[in-house]
């Protein structure tokens, strides 16, 4: 990246027994620096156990090469809200990572790797060019899942050739989802004829926004008669559900009734860095007579 600088020249004259002043035309020039680096992901946003891809790009201005570049990556390490000295990482280095050099591709590059970081190092960065790191990290139990959470993963860019660390950051956010679970059991089992069996569907969401307009379809076997439905232990009328042959539906289609579930609650250990979800929850409950 080069620095652009625009100036302009003031002149004050006299002539007479009067003064002048005029401006002249505004003049531009500019400062490319010698390494200019950029970074960016290939995936706009995270969620649990989702591999980021981060790409770190270096331009070589000068007309010398770059003898042991090292760029040093953070994995996104914050700080423990308890303690400043602890960090959490929210990111695992998974790998592979590769190098280009000047858009051609040159290896497949294997870093240091640390409990906190990993560090890649390119032993001979050529006059004139551009190297192009591409890795991938997996984002772990450490990292914050609620709504307009991020990860900001930091390089550190070093060698003897550069005078001052050269540092960039990259914010990704959480994706914004619901993630949706459901678990569905009978009792009693075995059921005999003539009794009362029960269906129950309990529904998780493991996402950090609410969950709606939630329909539930199933073809009851062994089908009961004279159903009772009940939603997190609220009784529905009948036309609120359908049930025609065995094939249940929740809400029914002409229904104003409507099922939603709240987004999960992360909490964290504030020694270990772990989040977990408390997802958000909604019962059905469905019985009647075989």
């Amino acid at each position: 990246m080069s620095n652009q600088f625009l100036n302009a020249a003031s002149l004050s004259f006299e002539y007479g027994h009067q003064k002048g002043f005029t401006l002249s035309n505004t003049a531009n020039a500019s400062v490319q620096e010698a390494i200019t680096v950029n970074k960016y992901v290939l995936t706009g946003s995270y969620f649990l156990n989702k591999e980021i891809f981060y790409c770190v790009s270096i331009a070589n201005n000068k007309p010398t090469a770059i003898k042991s570049l090292k760029i040093n990556e953070n994995l996104g390490a914050y700080s423990n809200s308890v303690s400043s000295d602890t960090k959490f990482i929210p990111l695992d280095y998974s790998g592979p990572s590769f190098l280009y050099i000047n858009g051609e591709f040159d290896s497949q590059i294997i870093p240091e790797t640390y409990s906190d970081k990993i560090i890649f190092k390119i032993n001979n960065f050529p006059a004139y060019s551009n190297i192009l790191l591409i890795y991938s990290a997996k984002v772990n139990n450490k990292a914050p899942l609620a709504k307009k959470s991020s990860i900001i993963n930091t390089s550190n860019i070093t060698s003897g050739e550069i005078l001052k660390p050269i540092i960039c950051s990259k914010e990704v956010f959480t994706d914004e989802k619901a993630d949706i679970d459901i678990v569905k059991y009978m009792y009693p089992n075995p059921a005999m004829p003539g009794e009362l069996i029960t269906y129950n569907f309990t529904i998780y969401n493991y996402g950090n926004i609410e969950a709606t307009n939630i329909k539930l379809n199933d073809v009851l076997l062994p089908a009961p008669n004279n159903l009772n439905v009940s939603v997190n232990s609220k009784n529905l009328s009948r036309k609120d559900y359908s049930y025609i042959s065995g094939t249940l539906n929740i809400p029914s289609y002409d229904s104003d009734f409507s099922i939603s579930i709240p987004p999960a609650q992360f909490l964290q250990d504030s020694l270990t860095g772990i989040f977990t979800a408390s997802p958000g929850m909604v019962n059905i409950v469905v019985s009647g007579k075989i």
